[in-house]
């Protein structure tokens, strides 16, 4: 492992790539801070395959939304025509912020269409396959017999072997690296506050009682688990957000920054700080 002084620098790279979009460097400086961070962390046996478990899973996403673009369109009269059934919905919203209404009624509607498109392509992808999968003893041993997680890893197994027909990992090689150092601070992150946040199996069977709709194509475990995180991302927010700012102070981030603008790599004169540009490790 590189001493943090080096780990946490830009690459000549990344200049170039941040020169004209210098809001996003503080960013970047905060991922490296944490994913360091992240690698100096001692972990057990167990800690290290659920996270090469969690980086899989996030792989696989990565790759189904790469599929799915642009096969997924929702127009102005769907959205129109949602709002004319639904009016009820939206009684405690100001009518006059129609473009944030109409936002909601996009996103609620792109997310059950990519669900539906997502499921077909698997159903597919799934029927065609034509290897052999076999799960290790310890693999099984490490999922603990759990059913739901065996049939995760199953079908990981078997996109994974599609990413590699299409040779999907040499051409997305960046940002597959990106997506892992992403899992691998967030698994610190929520380890990190593990013992401080708990979400009870009532607080999820509420906000499911209350979100039906949007859960119509999932299958009760997936609703479970995407119900789950939303609901220990919200509790953990302002957690994180000290986290963040610790390791701001630790290694000085503010000073690197600086440092950059005096020797001209960079111009905090373009920098408008708002509130959007807040750091953010999701």
């Amino acid at each position: 492992m590189d001493n943090a002084k080096d780990f946490i620098s830009l690459t000549e790279k990344e200049i170039e790539k941040y020169k004209s979009r210098p809001n996003e460097i503080a960013q970047v400086l905060v991922d490296k801070a944490l994913l360091y961070e992240a690698k100096q962390a001692e972990r057990a046996e167990a800690e290290l395959k659920e996270m090469d478990f969690l980086q899989e899973n996030a792989l696989v996403r990565f790759y189904v939304q790469k599929k799915l673009d642009g096969t997924v369109t929702v127009t102005n009269n769907e959205i129109q025509s949602f709002y004319n059934a639904n009016r009820g919905l939206f009684a405690n919203q100001n009518e006059s912020n129609s473009d944030n209404i109409a936002a909601q009624i996009y996103n609620f509607l792109y997310r059950q269409k990519l669900v539906a498109n997502e499921t077909k392509m698997i159903q597919d992808i799934i029927a065609n396959f034509q290897g052999e999968l076999v799960l290790s003893n310890d693999e099984v041993k490490y999922m603990s017999n759990n059913s739901v997680r065996i049939t995760a890893k199953y079908f990981d197994k078997i996109m994974l072997e599609e990413m590699k027909k299409e040779d999907f990992f040499t051409a997305e090689a960046d940002e597959i690296e990106e997506i892992k150092d992403k899992v691998q601070i967030n698994y610190y992150i929520e380890k990190s506050l593990s013992g401080k946040v708990n979400v009870t199996e009532d607080e999820v069977k509420n906000f499911h009682e209350m979100n039906k709709e949007s859960f119509l194509n999932f299958t009760i475990a997936d609703a479970y688990t995407q119900i789950y995180n939303f609901l220990f991302q919200q509790k953990i927010s302002n957690d994180r957000l000290e986290i963040m700012k610790k390791v701001v102070d630790k290694y000085k981030l503010n000073d690197i920054i600086k440092d950059y603008d005096k020797k001209g790599l960079i111009n905090l004169g373009k920098i408008k700080m708002t509130k959007k540009d807040k750091p953010d490790a999701e």
